[in-house]
């Protein structure tokens, strides 16, 4: 960064300008640990076109590789390790630049800034740009009127962003699928017909350059958003805030598949256009005054919020001519989809805070909101929050070192509503004219809005001058009539239903605890802890209502809520065990069993540890995230098994005998004996729909930043042009230590648009990012 200032920027400074500049760079902060003895086949002899690795061990032999693929022309070549995942992840970069100009007298001050921010990916030809315009301003027009103005101008857009998940479409998922004794430099060239046939290594996936520079992704979108806002003072304790702001934005998606795609044999051409708008008026009228020791707010408000959007959608699976992406090239009925939505909130509060003697202070709040998504019945929901709290310290000398005590108590109520068009079932046009189709999801002209109560006790304190800081917080929440789309019977005639279920009570503590350990003139050493730890359960859900899924993985893996259970359980099938709890294998092969709950995704806690060190003009920060507990099903490690590419799966490749037992037919069970094939054996003890075998602890400890700054003496740059200069050296997700195999825990699936914690489904790797950072003052 390179800062540049030539005024303060303060009210009555004249004209400051500050300029920056940055730049990063980062790597794949984990990739799956690959194989490297055995090639492309099944039993120990080579295949192409099946995408596994238990083919021949590699022992110098020559072998015709890749007729699938054509890249070797049908002549022996040798038979030997060449894969290497790095040679399709590139460094991606990372630059950001800004200008700001500000300036202020005595009656205010205006900044206006330009920022743009240019980064490429690891995954080849893909990029995010970004650009910024903003306008900040507050003036006082006179003694008793202010006017704040703010606008923002943001244009982002991408000419390409992969495709990250299960099926031919995702990059890891295709990686993973590939043979070992393949150099991924040999799939480069992929098309063998241009525009018409690309070259792959296995009919039911797509070559991952082909994915990379073909299955193009790309957007563009306007957004500005700001508010205006204007105070008048009436008197010293009467004032009078009006205010009025705007978010909206245009944005269109394309989407290109080539004709030989796995997925789209025709091609496909999809152009996708989204309209948003949201606007939000209020108005809050304050009086304080002070009676003694006594000091009192009270406040009346309100709020108009309306949200408005427009969505275009069309699809066409089949292009005319090869390679031209165009409306007029789709040679296939398209299918069409529009949506237009609006909702509105308006909303009455009114708050009352109280203080005494800078010793009690109590909060009190009430808020009524009539919702346009709800029944008329239903659609006014009233709300209050109370909190009071004690400041011992104020009115007590309780203990010399200590230099602050507060108590604090907290209740809050608060409602929701739900999406727009939630309650009445229309019919929706059909392809054929003057045709309808009905709808399979049941919506409820009776919902009720959601609930949810919290409760709070804390406790703050500083010692020492304030050197050492602790908040402690023990909160409970209990959540009611949550607004849920439950699958139901088909005899119904719908498979979903919009229905009000559920209690789901949350309870945890969150403590933070802080200080200077060591501090000198020159040398000074900070710490800061800040540990959560949360516990929920469902208590019940509606009546009939066994369970709901939150999210629906591959092969029938779920995150779900049951009566009795908790947020965030994963189910699928796990391994049928003897009574002593040993794995029963038949056929040499492990037995399915029932379907059951193989673990939840929240952590038992996590813990963050920020630390910094400065000696004279060095300084050091450093940013620690733990997780502990908390388990995550790795579709990366299930596939790996399955392929064989993973080196976890070298173990028994000339025969493997599993741990576990054979049913007698008697209640009687003896230790398994019978061996199979490597190839059966990773098939059969970590098949993808066997949640159990493919979850782990998702337990990490990572180094989430790092910042290291020397700024230089002032005696080095004399009394010349540039004031002050600091070096720095950044980075980001630098190190992990965890026992979760191949992947990094924290990777999450995409369910719908939504991160689904828990559930990795050959998600692209987290990147690692290093750079450096100067700044300057003039």
């Amino acid at each position: 960064v390179i800062l540049i200032t030539t005024k303060s920027g303060e009210n009555n400074s004249g004209l400051r300008i500050d300029a920056s500049s940055s730049f990063m760079v980062s790597n794949p902060l984990v990739l799956p640990q690959l194989q490297n003895e055995y090639g492309g086949g099944w039993g120990q002899s080579y295949f192409d076109n099946f995408g596994t690795n238990f083919g021949p061990r590699f022992e110098g032999q020559e072998v015709v590789q890749d007729n699938i693929g054509g890249f070797l022309g049908g002549e022996p070549t040798a038979f030997e390790n060449r894969y290497d995942l790095n040679d399709f992840f590139e460094t991606g970069t990372a630059s950001n630049s800004s200008v700001a100009l500000s300036a202020g007298n005595e009656r205010g001050n205006i900044k206006l800034s330009y920022g743009n921010s240019l980064n490429t990916g690891m995954v080849p030809n893909t990029n995010l740009d970004r650009h910024s315009l903003n306008l900040n301003s507050r003036f006082s027009l006179t003694d008793k009127w202010r006017v704040d103005v703010s606008a923002t101008a943001v244009n982002s857009s991408s000419d390409n962003l992969t495709v990250s998940g299960y099926g031919s479409q995702g990059v890891m998922y295709n990686l993973l699928w590939n043979y070992t004794n393949i150099d991924l430099d040999w799939l480069r060239d992929y098309w063998i017909e241009e525009d018409r046939l690309q070259r792959q290594l296995f009919t039911w996936g797509d070559n991952p350059f082909f994915i990379a520079y073909e299955n193009i992704n790309a957007f563009d979108k306007d957004r500005l958003f700001g508010k205006i806002s204007t105070t008048y003072d009436f008197t010293d304790a009467l004032s009078l805030m009006v205010r009025f702001g705007t978010d909206q934005s245009s944005e269109l998606r394309t989407a290109r598949r080539p004709i030989s795609s796995h997925r789209y044999a025709n091609g496909m051409y999809r152009e996708q256009s989204i309209n948003f708008r949201e606007i939000n008026a209020d108005f809050l009228l304050k009086y304080n005054q002070r009676f003694g020791e006594l000091t009192t707010v009270f406040s009346l408000g309100g709020n108009i919020f309306t949200q408005e959007t427009k969505e275009n959608y069309i699809e066409g699976r089949g292009l005319a001519i090869p390679g031209v992406y165009t409306l007029g090239n789709i040679n296939v009925t398209p299918s069409l989809f529009r949506f237009d939505s609006r909702k509105q909130i308006n909303s009455l509060y009114g708050f009352a805070n109280l203080g005494y003697m800078d010793f009690l202070y109590l909060d009190l709040t009430l808020r009524n909101d009539w919702s346009s998504t709800l029944p008329g019945d239903n659609n006014s929901y009233l709300y209050p929050s109370v909190s009071l709290s004690a400041v011992p310290t104020e009115i007590f000398d309780l203990w010399a070192p200590m230099d602050l005590l507060k108590v604090r108590l907290n209740y809050a109520n608060v409602g929701k509503d739900t999406d727009p068009y939630q309650l009445r079932n229309t019919f929706a046009f059909a392809t054929l004219p003057n045709s309808l189709t009905t709808p399979d999801r049941l919506l409820n002209a009776n919902l009720r809005p959601e609930r949810t109560n919290s409760y709070e006790l804390g406790l703050e304190a500083s010692f020492l001058r304030n050197r050492i800081n602790f908040d402690l917080s023990l909160y409970r929440t209990v959540s009611t009539d949550q607004i849920i789309s439950s699958a139901i019977s088909g005899a119904s005639g719908f498979s979903t239903a919009v229905i009000n279920a559920g209690r789901i009570e949350n309870q945890g503590i969150e403590l933070m605890l802080g200080g200077n350990v060591i501090q000198t003139e020159n040398f000074q050493w900070n710490l800061g802890l800040n540990y959560t730890r949360n516990r929920n359960q469902v208590v019940e859900l509606a009546d009939g209502l066994e369970s709901f899924v939150i999210a629906q993985g591959p092969d029938g893996i779920t995150v779900e809520a049951r009566p009795g259970g908790r947020i965030g359980d994963i189910y699928g099938n796990t391994f049928l065990r003897s009574p002593e709890g040993d794995i029963i294998y038949e056929n040499g092969l492990p037995v399915t069993g029932e379907r059951d709950v193989v673990g939840n995704y929240n952590p038992d806690w996590m813990l963050g540890a920020n630390t910094g060190i400065r000696f004279k003009n060095l300084s050091a920060n450093a940013l620690f995230d733990v997780r502990q507990g908390g388990v995550i099903y790795s579709y990366t490690n299930a596939i790996g098994f399955e392929s064989g590419i993973l080196a976890t799966s070298l173990p028994g490749r000339d025969g493997i005998v599993g741990e576990g037992v054979i049913d007698n037919g008697d209640g009687t069970f003896r230790p398994n004996d019978v061996e199979v094939g490597a190839e059966s054996y990773y098939y059969g003890i970590r098949p993808r729909d066997n949640a159990e075998a493919n979850t782990y602890d998702a337990s990490f400890i990572k180094l989430r930043s790092v910042n290291i700054s020397y700024q230089l003496p002032a005696a080095m740059l004399g009394n010349g042009l540039i004031k002050s200069a600091t070096l720095s050296l950044v980075g980001t997700n630098l190190f992990l230590w965890t026992d979760v195999p191949n992947i990094d825990p924290e990777a999450q699936a995409m369910n719908g648009g939504t991160l689904v914690p828990g559930l990795e489904v050959t998600q692209l790797p987290s990147a690692r990012s290093l750079g450096g950072k100067v700044s300057l003052r003039f």
